[in-house]
């Protein structure tokens, strides 16, 4: 990918040429014939006092010394001249960014340079012009945005007092130490400490009118050339350290990726690197086209869920050259820009009703209490223990939902946010409740998405998404130690069965919740039982089959009658199995197993603390 938005060397193709001998009389005459300075230029630039000065700067070539107020300034880093605008100093000779002519052409820029833009000092190759800057005469030269080499330096040097690039790496300078530099070697600290006053309100008032941001991993992207390949900027590039200001994280996997580079290529088939919280495109007509036409890139959540925001580079507003440019010139244009393309941050949501319990557990478990829930009418009381242990004491409404959603008793709750993350049948009711409120459901299906996944998208709707993902974490981080705490679990076969209606079912996939909890522990399906798999992940087992049961461990519970699950485990059939003789069955009361048949973050970590202790004993035997 090669991509004009950016200063690289190893993207953009540099043509250095050395001056020729001849080049080199040429200014040492040009510097000899110079004149005094006319009036109009002194004008332009009149401001500092001369008690500023003389004034030392230290770089990453040196320290110079500016002896006298500056009043003929050239900047040959390539976005020096905003903050010399800014500081209200019009230098008499700038670099065009990147030979792309667009020098005097940004919106932010015009009414700074009033319709007279300064003499470009950069040839065809966007490379420095050494005898043009010779010809301005420059009592000051500024390379601060810029990859000065030590031979690029010292010709500059010989003919003004030069200032590179501050040490640490090129083109990374934050805007407030550019912004510091340039009005110390122009005299004018005062007016620069105002403006970096100034754009750090406008930043502070973002991050207030965007308390979301906080919660939210973003991306700038270049995307010139998707869906191809995009190019993503790392954290410490001034487009990242624009969304941090923003008050964005960045993305830990980019930055990894990038190293200690500025970004990183993705190439089309690892564009999942870009599904995060929100995505800033720098893409201009041609390249929007392509991607909105792209399948893959639109699967992403990202995108799908509209969290895509299409920054013009060349085009329209320009706000993605003014992204780039992160200048304290530019940064109030993009933040006003960026801003209105958001709008309004989303209120977060204050009346939460959650119809399921897995979905009442995600909305309490970070940190949210439902003014209702749905009640859960094979347990006592109606809530279960692990959700009541979350709630400490408090009490959201009970509503039934077993047969039909209550929709006139939801509309009186008047709720802002309806979570429905694992309610099945909801189609009849479906538009009436999105007329409510906002409706969460399944990404994929009631009883298909992942507890990680119903997790992280009820975190992003209660604008909590960093919440989410760190809930998700620590709970899995739980279930990976119960794994290495118990090396014994590694391997062992399993079975689980629910005694309904006068036989076994046994669950016989092994993607089903419950065992996929046990797999996570390091336990396997019995083989003899995923080979039969059965209808819907069940395996109907009647008496006379009933050794299809045994296994290493076998888990029985009941979602019909204990006393018969009882009357069936005490029957010489049942007491045949290898499992029985060794102690190694259990019954499982309906809490735990309906915590690993049905699981969310709180029900894992209580099927944790309930079932461990109890694998651990079983597999003694």
């Amino acid at each position: 990918m090669t991509s004009p938005n950016l200063p690289r060397g190893e993207r953009l193709p540099r043509v250095r040429a050395l001056l020729a001998t001849g080049a080199a009389l040429l200014i040492a005459a040009l510097l000899a014939s110079c004149g005094g300075e006319d009036q109009a230029d002194r004008a332009a630039t009149a401001g500092p006092a001369s008690s500023a000065f003389p004034a030392t700067i230290a770089h990453a070539l040196g320290a110079t010394t500016i002896p006298a107020e500056p009043k003929r300034v050239v900047a040959v880093g390539y976005s020096d001249h905003e903050t010399l605008l800014a500081l209200g100093v019009k230098p008499v000779g700038a670099m065009d960014w990147f030979g792309q002519g667009t020098y005097g052409k940004w919106p932010w820029e015009r009414a700074a340079w009033g319709g007279k833009p300064a003499q470009i000092v950069s040839s065809k190759s966007y490379e420095i012009d050494f005898e043009k800057v010779a010809a301005l005469r420059p009592d000051l030269i500024l390379g601060i945005y810029a990859e000065l080499k030590r031979s690029d330096y010292d010709k500059l040097s010989q003919i003004a007092p030069t200032v590179a690039q501050a040490k640490g790496g090129a083109y990374t300078t934050p805007w407030r130490d550019m912004t510091r530099v340039i009005a110390k070697a122009v005299g004018r600290v005062a007016r620069g400490e105002q403006l970096i006053r100034d754009v750090d309100a406008k930043f502070a008032a973002f991050r207030k009118a965007h308390p979301e941001a906080a919660r939210q991993e973003a991306l700038v992207v270049d995307a010139g050339q998707a869906p191809k390949s995009y190019y993503p900027f790392s954290s410490s590039d001034p487009r990242g350290q624009f969304l941090r200001e923003l008050g964005y994280k960045g993305s830990p996997a980019i930055d990894r990726l990038a190293g200690h580079a500025f970004g990183a290529e993705v190439a089309k088939e690892r564009v999942d690197l870009l599904d995060v919280d929100r995505l800033f495109l720098l893409i201009d007509a041609p390249a929007r086209k392509r991607l909105d036409a792209d399948a893959l890139f639109n699967r992403l959540d990202v995108a799908r869920e509209g969290r895509v925001t299409a920054l013009g580079y060349y085009s329209g507003d320009q706000l993605g050259a003014a992204v780039a440019f992160n200048s304290v010139l530019s940064i109030p244009y993009a933040l006003k820009g960026i801003a209105a393309q958001l709008g309004e941050a989303p209120a977060t949501p204050k009346r939460v009703v959650a119809l399921d319990f897995p979905s009442a557990d995600a909305v309490i478990a970070l940190g949210v209490t439902p003014v209702a829930i749905g009640r859960v009418s094979y347990v006592p009381g109606g809530v279960q223990a692990w959700t009541k242990a979350a709630l400490h004491g408090r009490a959201p409404k009970l509503i039934d939902t077993d047969t039909q959603v209550p929709l006139e008793e939801i509309a009186a709750l008047r709720p802002d946010l309806i979570v429905a993350t694992n309610s099945y049948d909801l189609a009849p009711a479906r538009s009436k409740l999105e007329k409510l409120a906002t409706l969460v459901t399944a990404k994929h299906g009631a009883g298909v998405d992942t507890w990680q996944e119903s997790t992280l998208l009820v975190g992003r709707a209660l604008g909590r998404d960093a919440q989410a993902r760190k809930l998700v974490a620590e709970t899995e981080a739980r279930v990976a130690r119960a794994r290495d705490e118990h090396p014994a679990f590694a391997g062992k076969t399993v079975t689980l069965f629910n005694y309904y209606r006068g036989d076994a079912w046994a669950i016989s996939s092994p993607d089903d919740f419950s065992i996929r909890f046990l797999s996570t522990l390091g336990f396997a399906l019995a083989p003899q039982i995923e080979r039969r798999r059965g209808k819907d992940g069940r395996l109907q087992v009647s008496a006379e089959r009933l050794g299809l049961l045994d296994a290493d461990v076998v888990l029985g519970t009941s979602s019909d009658s204990k006393a018969k699950l009882e009357e069936l485990t005490r029957g010489p059939l049942f007491q045949r199995l290898e499992a029985v003789k060794r102690g190694a069955y259990s019954t499982l009361d309906i809490g735990p197993a309906t915590a690993i048949a049905f699981p969310s973050a709180l029900s894992v970590s209580y099927a944790l603390d309930e079932l461990v202790p109890l694998l651990d004993r079983l597999t003694a035997q």
